[in-house]
Order: C-alpha cells, then sequence, then structure tokens
C-alpha cells in the first residue's frame, strides 16, 4: 500500500467549522492517530488553493503555509521548533529573539494578506515558540491553525488561541464505525468479508492512523488477502509487524508493577477498579491510567478498568509469559469467587479464568458458563466452555452444547460426529435429549453434509428409541421440518400440522418451520412467512442450543420475502442478520444473510449487488465445507454474472455448481434456483434452446410434487428469458388467490402477444421493487406495439424501459436486446424467437409447440429470417445472429 493520503472521510462537520473559522483560525484537539495533522493539512491546502484562484491578475501567487512542528527533543530548547525559520545572523541589539522569529514567520505580510501558520503537535512547543506563535495570531496577519493531543499539558500561549483570541476549538473524536469501513474500501479495492471488516473496525477503534499501519502490514505479510473475491484476514492482528511497532511505541517503557498491572487487564478487563486494587498496587493502575494505557469507566455503581485500546490487549497476551498469564488467570479467579461472584457474567469469567490458570474444571459451572456464552454470542469462547464439560465429564449435554457452537463456527463434521454419537450411544440417554438432537442435526447433517438420506435416518433412530408421547410428537414435529429437505411438501404437512399449536414451543416451533416451508413451495407466501416468523420465535423459547439456527432461519425467512414480494423488507432483514452474525463471528449465520441479501437484490434488479453477496456466501460456505449451501450460493453466482453478461464469472460459478452437484441423497431443496442458474448461463451463452428445456423440466418436476409455488417462480424465469409458457399461464386456477408475485407472474404470460397487457404487467413489477423485471416487460410492450404499428406508444414504452434499465446496474438481458432486434432492417422480435430457438437445435415441430404456432408458420418466419441475414439456412444461423445479452 502506498503513502497517498486517503481522503477525507466522516469529518464533514468538522471541516464544516473549520471553513466558518478560516479568518480567526483554530485548535484542533484529539487523541493520537484520529487524524489531527491530517485534517489541518488538508484545510491548509484547500485554503491556499483558494487564495490563489482568487488572487489578482498582478499579485503574486499566494505563498504556502509556514509550517511549525512541535516535538518532544526540541521542547527543552528555546524557539527550538521555529528554529529553522531564523535567519543566518544573530537580530539587531533593539530586537529579541523572539521578535527575530516572529518577523521571520510573518516575513512582510499585511492584515490583508495574511500568512497561515499550520503548528502541528502544538502541546509540544518550547514556551518561547509558543509566545511566537500567539505574537503572531495577536498581530492580524496570520492565521493559526494548530493541533493539539487531548490529555497533554498545553502552554499557556496555545491555550489563549481559543480562550483569548477568538480561534475556534475543534475536538476531534474517532472515526465512526461507517466512516471506518469506508477507508476500509478505500485501502482495499474490491469486497471486504463481513467477519474481517468488523475484527479491523473493533480492532482500530475509530483510529485512522492505527487502520493506515494494520492494513499495510497485514497486508506486506500475507495476513490480509484476497480470496474467492473479498479480503480475509488469516490470522491474529498482532501477527503484523508494522502495528506491533507502534503499539510498542505507544506503550513505551514499563516498570514491572505498570506491566503486571496492564497483564491483569489483558487476560481478564473490565475489571472492577476495587477488585483490581486487590490484584496490583493502586499506585501502578493510577500510573497506567495517567499514561493513557488504561481507562476508568462507570457501569452502574460500580467503577471498571479497561486497556484504552483493544489492540494492547492482543499485543500483551501474545507476548506475555506463560507462567504470568497462569499466575493473573488463577488470582483472577481466587479473588473474584472469594467475593462471591455476585456480577453478571462472572461465571463464565471465572470458568475461563480458571481454565487458563492450569485448574480443573466442574462441568456444572463449565455448562452453565459456555450457555452464558452462546446467550451472549461469544461462539469460540462458548466452543471452548463446552468442550472443557465434555472432557470434565459433562456428558450429552455437554455434548449438544459444543455441536451447536461447532455448527455456528462453521465446523459441521465435528457437530454431526458428537450429536451421532449421543444418538447412538449404547447407554441409557435421557427421551429428552434424544428428541432434541435431530433438530440439531439438520445443519451439520443437511446443510453441511449435503446428507438429507442421513439425517432422515438419524430421525428414524431417534424414532425407534423414543416412547414417551411428549418426546414422540417433538421428533415427528422434527420430520416434518427435514422433509422439506427433499421437497416432500405432502408429508409434510402430514406430519407437522397436527402440532401448529403444541403447549411445549420445541415442538410447536419444529412444526411451524415444517409447514412453512411447505407453504413456500406450494405458494402460499404470505403464511408462510408468518409461520417462519412464529417458529422461530417458538424455538427461541424452548432454550434449544441454535444461535446460528437461529441466523439461519432469519436469513430464510428473508429469502421467502423475496417471493411475497417484500424486498425492503427482505433486504432489511438479511442486513440485520448478516450484521448479527458478523458480531459474534458466526459463520453460517453471516453466509445465510448473503445467501438472502443477493437474491434480495437479483429480486429487485441489481445483479452486481447480488453477485457481489452471493460470492461472499459461497466463499463462507466453502470455508465451512457446507456443499448444499455451496451449490445455492453458486447458482445465484451464475445467475447475477450471466444477467451482467459477464461470462468469464459466469463460466467459473458454473464450474463451482458443477462441482457442488447435488448428490443421489443430497438436499434437494433450492433445486429449481440451480435449474434457473443453468438456464441463464445457457442462455448467455448463444444456446437458448437449452435454457428453456432446462427450465421447463424444472416446472414438470415441480408441479409432480404439488411444488406449485416453485413451478411459478421458475417459469418466471421462462418468460424473462423471452418464451411463451402457456403452461404458466394455465396455472391461474392453481395459484393462491393472495399470493401477489404468483398471480403477476401468471398474467404476464398470458400478456404475451398484447402489448398494452404487457405495459400493465411493468407497472405492476415496478411497483414491487422488481425493476429489471419491470424494464424487460416495457422493453417487450415497446416490440408488440412497434409490430402493430404504434410508433407513439412503442417510444413511451421504450422510454419506459430504458429509464427502468438505467437503474439495473448494466443488466443485459435477452428482453432488453429486444430494441436492438427489431431495428430497421433486422429481425422482427417473432423473426428472432424462432431464429434463436432454431439456431439452438430445435426443430420446427418443437418450435411450434412451445410457441403454439402451426409448422407452417414457424417456417415462413425462418425463411423471411434467411432472407434478411443473406444466409442459406438453418445451419448458417449461429454465426450471423446477434448473441442474445447484447
Amino acid at each position: 500500500m502506498d503513502d497517498t493520503p486517503w481522503p477525507l472521510i466522516g469529518r464533514a462537520a468538522e471541516w464544516e467549522r473549520l471553513q466558518a473559522a478560516a479568518r480567526a483560525g483554530a485548535v484542533i484537539v484529539g487523541a493520537a492517530g484520529v487524524g489531527k495533522t491530517r485534517l489541518a493539512q488538508e484545510f491548509a491546502r484547500e485554503a491556499t488553493r483558494e487564495a490563489t484562484r482568487h488572487a489578482a491578475p498582478e499579485r503574486a501567487p499566494e505563498r504556502a503555509p509556514v509550517l511549525i512542528v512541535g516535538s518532544a527533543s526540541a521542547s527543552r530548547i528555546p524557539l527550538g521548533a521555529v528554529s529553522r525559520l531564523l535567519p543566518g545572523t544573530p537580530p539587531a541589539p533593539d530586537r529579541t529573539p523572539v521578535d527575530a522569529a516572529l518577523a521571520a514567520v510573518l516575513n512582510g505580510s499585511t492584515p490583508d494578506d495574511r500568512v497561515l501558520l499550520l503548528v502541528d503537535d502544538a502541546h509540544l512547543l518550547d514556551e518561547a515558540s509558543a509566545t511566537v506563535v500567539h505574537q503572531a495570531a495577536l498581530s492580524g496577519r496570520a492565521t493559526v491553525l494548530a493541533t493539539v493531543r487531548s490529555g497533554e499539558t498545553v502552554p499557556d500561549a496555545v491555550t489563549a488561541l481559543w480562550k483569548d483570541l477568538g480561534a475556534a476549538r475543534i475536538d476531534l473524536g474517532a472515526l465512526s464505525d461507517t466512516a471506518i469501513a469506508d477507508l476500509v474500501g478505500v485501502a482495499l479495492p474490491g469486497p471486504v468479508d463481513g467477519i474481517t471488516l468488523n475484527r479491523i473496525t473493533a480492532a482500530v477503534q475509530g483510529n485512522a492512523l492505527i487502520l493506515r499501519e494494520l492494513i499495510a502490514s497485514a497486508r506486506e505479510v500475507g495476513l490480509l488477502a484476497q480470496a474467492d473475491g473479498a479480503w480475509r484476514l488469516t490470522g491474529p492482528l498482532t501477527a503484523a509487524p508494522r502495528l506491533n511497532e507502534l503499539l510498542l511505541a505507544r506503550i513505551g517503557a514499563l516498570t514491572a508493577a505498570e506491566r503486571s498491572a496492564l497483564e491483569v487487564l489483558a487476560v481478564a478487563e473490565p475489571v472492577g477498579l476495587a477488585l483490581l486494587a486487590e490484584l496490583v498496587p493502586p499506585e501502578a493502575v493510577e500510573a497506567v491510567e495517567r499514561r493513557g494505557l488504561a481507562v476508568v469507566t462507570a457501569d452502574g455503581r460500580r467503577r471498571e478498568v479497561r486497556l484504552a485500546h483493544p489492540l494492547y490487549g492482543e499485543l500483551l497476551r501474545s507476548s506475555m509469559p506463560a507462567i504470568a498469564a497462569l499466575r493473573h488467570n488463577r488470582r483472577a479467579a481466587e479473588v473474584v469467587e472469594a467475593l462471591g461472584a455476585r456480577r453478571r457474567g462472572d461465571v463464565t469469567r471465572v470458568a475461563l479464568w480458571r481454565l487458563d490458570g492450569g485448574g480443573e474444571g466442574v462441568p456444572h459451572l463449565l455448562l452453565a458458563a459456555a450457555r452464558q456464552a452462546e446467550a451472549s454470542r461469544d461462539l469460540a469462547l462458548a466452543a471452548r466452555l463446552a468442550q472443557a464439560a465434555l472432557d470434565s465429564g459433562g456428558g450429552p449435554p455437554a455434548a449438544m452444547l459444543l455441536a451447536s457452537a461447532c455448527f455456528d463456527l462453521g465446523r459441521h463434521e465435528a457437530a454431526a460426529a458428537l450429536l451421532v454419537s449421543v444418538l447412538e450411544s449404547p447407554e441409557e440417554v435421557p427421551e429428552e435429549v434424544l428428541a432434541t438432537v435431530p433438530f440439531l442435526l439438520s445443519g451439520p447433517l443437511g446443510m453441511g453434509g449435503d446428507d438429507a438420506g442421513a439425517l432422515l435416518a438419524a430421525i428414524a433412530t431417534a424414532e425407534r428409541r423414543i416412547t414417551t408421547p411428549r418426546w414422540r410428537a417433538q421428533v415427528e414435529a422434527v420430520h416434518g421440518h427435514m422433509l422439506s429437505y427433499v421437497n416432500s411438501t405432502g408429508r409434510a404437512r402430514e406430519l407437522a400440522e397436527p402440532h401448529l399449536t403444541d403447549p411445549h414451543p420445541a415442538t410447536r416451533g419444529n412444526a411451524l418451520l415444517g409447514a412453512a416451508l411447505a407453504d413456500n413451495l406450494t405458494g402460499h407466501l404470505d403464511r408462510a412467512v408468518e409461520r417462519l416468523d412464529l417458529g422461530t420465535a417458538a424455538l427461541l423459547e424452548s432454550g434449544l442450543p441454535m444461535s446460528a439456527n437461529h441466523d439461519g432461519l432469519m436469513g430464510w425467512q428473508a429469502w421467502q420475502m423475496c417471493d411475497v414480494p417484500d424486498l425492503a423488507g427482505a433486504l432489511a432483514m438479511a442486513e440485520a442478520t448478516y450484521r448479527s452474525s458478523v458480531d459474534s463471528r458466526a459463520r453460517p449465520g453471516q453466509a445465510f444473510a448473503c445467501l438472502a441479501w443477493s437474491r434480495a437484490e437479483l429480486r429487485g434488479g441489481r445483479p452486481a449487488s447480488a453477485l457481489r453477496y452471493a460470492a461472499e456466501a459461497f466463499a463462507v460456505f466453502r470455508e465451512v465445507r457446507s456443499r448444499a449451501c455451496q451449490r445455492w450460493a453458486a447458482a445465484l453466482r451464475l445467475q447475477a454474472a450471466a444477467q451482467l453478461g459477464d461470462l468469464e464469472r459466469a463460466r467459473a460459478a458454473a464450474e463451482d455448481l458443477e462441482a457442488a452437484r447435488r448428490g443421489p441423497g443430497g438436499v434437494r431443496r433450492l433445486d429449481c434456483e440451480v435449474a434457473v442458474a443453468r438456464a441463464w448461463y445457457a442462455a448467455a451463452t448463444g444456446d437458448p434452446a437449452a435454457a428453456r428445456a432446462v427450465l421447463t423440466a424444472s416446472v414438470e418436476g415441480s408441479l409432480a410434487e404439488g411444488a406449485v409455488g416453485a413451478a411459478v417462480t421458475t417459469g418466471f424465469e421462462l418468460l424473462r428469458l423471452g418464451v411463451r409458457a402457456p403452461l404458466i399461464r394455465d396455472l391461474r386456477a392453481r395459484v393462491p388467490q393472495d399470493w401477489r408475485l404468483g398471480r403477476l407472474v401468471v398474467d404476464f404470460a398470458a400478456a404475451f402477444g398484447d402489448a398494452g397487457a404487457l405495459l400493465a404487467v411493468s407497472e405492476r413489477f415496478e411497483a414491487f421493487g422488481m425493476r429489471l423485471a419491470a424494464a424487460e416487460t416495457a422493453e417487450l410492450a415497446a416490440a408488440g406495439f412497434g409490430d402493430a404499428g404504434e410508433s407513439r406508444r412503442a417510444a413511451a414504452a421504450r422510454s419506459r424501459a430504458r429509464r427502468l434499465a438505467e437503474l439495473c446496474e448494466g443488466a443485459r438481458t435477452p428482453l432488453l436486446a429486444t430494441a436492438t432486434r427489431t431495428a430497421p432492417g433486422r429481425l422482427s422480435r417473432r423473426e428472432y424467437e424462432i431464429a434463436m430457438l432454431a439456431a439452438g437445435g430445435a426443430s420446427n415441430r418443437a418450435i411450434a409447440d412451445a410457441l403454439v404456432l402451426s409448422p407452417r408458420t414457424v417456417e415462413n418466419h425462418l425463411n423471411r429470417a434467411y432472407a434478411k441475414l443473406g444466409i442459406a439456412g438453418r445451419g448458417d444461423l449461429p454465426a450471423v445472429l446477434p448473441p442474445p445479452f447484447t
């Protein structure tokens, strides 16, 4: 990374205050690294440019600002900061050194021709230099712009600038997380993995200097690298040498007591002030606070001490001697236990300190601590504590909690092995536990392992071992839920519906989820969203360990909202779930949120944004080896890339989709999305016949399974590829009346050949926020009006199509290309449609059946197309037809 200054981001309010104080001057006050000097320098450059632009032609350009820099080494030398400005000869006898320095600074300026005096680190000025700066401001011939580090002792002459001379004091706080994210986007070209961005943002705490050093150093050593199209951290931040050097310089030399105080904070923060005084000498605590290495905050009536920056903790922990770490952890646990461990979180903290201090673990305490950690979404800590509980004899409850944490962290194989060992244990296992395991297996075996057969076999094992009606009901509800993995809608409803109002939340929740996913496949979208919401709430109430399952379910809810359609709600839920997941570093939740986010963007007609989130979803799913989910993410990547006309990225996505192909026992949920992806790829690469065949087979397969919803959403893509689909039009009686998108798709199918009806369909798509579909149907309407000789209406429809297409991130789809194909001298829309099908290998009879025409009509259209294109026959069509995405 080069040393080019980053743009000023997140400082709009401070910039406005600087501009308002341009003549009176300003003092910018803030902590080290927040950007004081950067802000002052940028303002000085802008001020010089402005003065030069407005200078009279006969006057020379304005001179550059006079720069004075305070330093610790020069602060003990009179006029040390301004020495480089002094003339080489001694001052006249009637002038003091301060007078000579002032004259050198002002250098003949007048009140109308002021000098800009830029004073960096003014708190380090010696008294004489500070007096020169003060006198320059007082003379009316200089505008002083100074920076001061907060918390430092400042010379009185500098303080007087804002107290007595009217300069503005501008306190510069830490940059917001949004501003830091924007700066990361400047420093790293391309998408950044959400958890990586979250780690960087949390680490730098709004400090631009630390951010710059972190990114530069991390890239130099390969700690920050691009993988699968996104930037990712591959190790601890303390592995970045330049960053460590900066942190060590800030910490400086320490006494033994000060280092001990910082090490205790590193392993135990936040620590109550009274507790810390029990662990280290109080004067050491006071010393590190005075040096800005620790801060004291209030938590209710208790005062707590933390390190001033989280990276201090990482650095201290990585360099702490093992014996010291053991001693600090043991001592912290002993003192808190002696005080009664009364505060929230003390159980978790003591358990962790005991582990880190080399002590023996107590299973029930470790398990309680693990549950607290999971509830607070500290997933890595939850896994560690649950593993310790299992190792010390915690039994099935510890194994189940550990499995849940492993799934949350993307360790699917470990999670599945733990749960299967509980289910198949030769020892007596409580039926409550046996009834819970199948639900927990849905993630690692279903989504992770892509093995619906193994998942259903595990459910059968649980059913054989359980005799109590309550627990049999729970497993039956889970069975109904998991049948959605193989698109078995009828059987899923049969098992789920008797338990939709069960008094036990685990049973009720699973029943609601199973019914919701069956509703999704059959087109009852409003009910599906409602049931999924109720089912998720019930499972949370049940107390089952399901933090990442919860994020996954929220992702599914956002996914379903795309088909309602409620795109605004889907985007909001996907983004909220994404933020929640990256905060807790829950990889599956992050990826599920990206998956839903991508689909919402795709539905809204923003394929570039959809590609960005689908790529992140795929990268994370591949990282955690979730095969089924890799398939779905690759499918969305392929759709988005094809709709952008980006054949290189589409080809890569197609290869990834093929690599994640579903096996005989794989999860069948979202098979229709895979078919859509393959069809878009076929169309983008000039094989419309293959696209039509793939989608038609998917529609027919869904209808055979009773999945009308899946059939309609798949048929929608068939229509968007410009293919008449009477099969979809004829589904009107089977589409639920309250499914808004489904009814619109059926109307779209019926509107083919009716330009006015197509225009009305376009308006309805736009009202749903589906701008690309609205543009496509408007373009199709324009072609119809043109064929009918209604040039004015054709022009209006085309103008509408172009306006909408401009909002679609450069999308290039077959229907948007209609305008170029129907230009004078080119093929008509119908001729082009038939010629493309013929070029793809379809016979006249097949084309006639697809378009509801006679074979003779097809032949006549083809003959006219041959004449217009100047070719001999069908074999020459692929070489001369305009590509479908131009």
